[in-house]
């Protein structure tokens, strides 16, 4: 990440990982945000993708933990 901030003109001052533990629920919620579902399935429109979305999650049997890992980075412009 850094290589790429410094070939764009920006500095890194901070990163942090956050460790996040998602439920079954708080999973699919997240799944169903536009541009997750854009992300994970690029043409094909929204209310299809929430469908396939919503038939992938009924589908899962026993309750599940998902671990996410989020990287904030705090970048200023160099110069």
């Amino acid at each position: 990440m850094q290589e790429i901030l410094e070939r764009n003109s920006f500095t890194l001052v901070k990163h942090e990982s956050v460790r996040i533990i998602y439920t079954q629920q708080e999973l699919y919620e997240f799944l169903k945000i536009p541009v997750i579902i854009s992300s994970y399935l690029p043409s094909i429109a929204y209310d299809v993708g929430k469908t396939i979305m919503e038939n992938v999650c009924r589908q899962l049997q026993k309750p599940f933990q998902f671990v996410g890992i989020w990287h904030y980075y705090l970048v200023k412009r160099s110069g």
